[in-house]
């Protein structure tokens, strides 16, 4: 499709590890439901934990595909520990979880 053509043109901004850029192309891959690239989403919200960066991936994958949605609870749980508590009390509430 039109983004595997874009990552193959612009490899630069499909595998960089600028934080900015990486933010815009796991938008790019959750707006298009691409699965196959979700775990360039799941390595992003891994390695960094800044709200600048988290909340708008999980409110992508929440408004997205039921499995979009899975991967938002299942990176959440892995990742929650290392979050500020006051990004994870924005990720419980867009999640719909009970924030403590």
């Amino acid at each position: 499709g039109n983004v595997e053509a874009l990552s193959k043109m612009y490899p630069k901004i499909s595998k960089a590890q600028n934080a900015e850029l990486r933010l815009r192309w796991c938008q790019i891959i959750l707006k298009n439901n691409l699965e196959a690239e979700y775990s360039k989403v799941k390595d992003f919200l891994h390695s960094q934990g800044k709200q600048k960066y988290t909340l708008p991936l999980y409110r992508a994958m929440w408004g997205g595909s039921e499995l979009a949605r899975a991967l938002a609870m299942e990176t959440f749980s892995a990742t929650a520990p290392q979050l500020h508590v006051n990004v994870q009390n924005y990720v419980k509430k867009i999640l719909g979880l009970e924030v403590a």
